[in-house]
Formats: structure tokens, C-alpha cells, sequence
């Protein structure tokens, strides 16, 4: 029997005891519900003829993820393809949202949010305030 450990507020503290069999463990449970990164450790006891062991496993971030689709509107002549690359890199940016813990997937249709490629023109039929100078944000799209 070993014990899995997660460090909280600079301590380590008991999440469960775990069977080995075959000499692996099989663990699941239930991460944190605030973002962060999550750090846990086996623990095996000492017993007659083992001296205790402590194992480290890798840290788990845990995060919000957050899903995009991204359409045109009017005539564009940048490659949307261009657009979506760059807009993935700055999202994956480990300055920015990567490193509060948020993660963002593109998706086909629907999403959390929409990103809009749009020619200057239309910009208005967006919102009155929007202006065909400036990118901007409304809700849940940006453009």
C-alpha cells in the first residue's frame, strides 16, 4: 500500500491510499476546482526490510479551457489560415492566458467565443460602436 500526497499551503496532505498491483499504480482523482498548477507525491511506507520512499510525479496544470470558432465577414484578402495560426500562438503564449492556467481550442461551430476576420467596411455591423479603424470586442466575438 502506498499513500498519494498533494501539496497545499506549503504542505503535503494525504489524498488517498493506493493499492500496487503488478508493480504500478493505476490513480485517479479529483483535481482541484481552482486553476493552478497541482503538485502531488507517492509516499511508500517503511516496512520490515524497505527503507520509506517518496516519489515525486510530474505536476498537473489545471485549467480552464475555453473554445473558439472563427469566421469571415466581407471580402478578406489576409489568409484566414494566417489569422487562426496567430491568433493560436498568442493564446499559447506562456505570458498571457497559458500562464493564468487557460487553454483555448478551436472549434468548428458554437464555441465559448467567436473571432471575426472582417474587411474595415463592415466593422459597423457589428456594433454602432465599433469603428473600421480598430480591432475590437463585443460579447462573446472579436474582430
Amino acid at each position: 500500500m502506498v499513500r498519494l500526497e498533494r501539496r497545499r499551503a506549503g504542505n503535503w496532505r494525504a489524498v488517498r491510499d493506493v493499492a500496487v498491483r503488478d508493480g504500478a499504480l493505476d490513480v485517479r482523482v479529483r483535481l482541484p476546482a481552482t486553476r493552478g498548477t497541482a503538485r502531488y507525491r507517492v509516499v511508500v511506507a517503511a516496512r520490515p526490510g524497505v527503507r520509506a520512499t517518496t516519489a515525486r510525479v510530474a505536476p498537473v496544470d489545471v485549467y480552464t479551457l475555453h473554445t473558439y470558432a472563427v469566421r469571415t465577414r466581407g471580402h478578406v484578402t489576409y489568409p484566414v489560415e494566417r489569422f487562426t495560426t496567430t491568433a493560436a500562438a498568442i493564446y499559447a503564449d506562456q505570458r498571457g492566458w497559458r500562464a493564468a492556467h487557460h487553454r483555448f481550442r478551436r472549434v468548428a461551430d458554437g464555441g465559448d467565443l467567436t473571432l471575426v476576420l472582417a474587411q474595415a467596411r463592415t466593422m459597423p455591423s457589428f456594433s454602432a460602436s465599433c469603428s473600421v479603424r480598430y480591432s475590437a470586442g463585443w460579447g462573446g466575438t472579436s474582430w
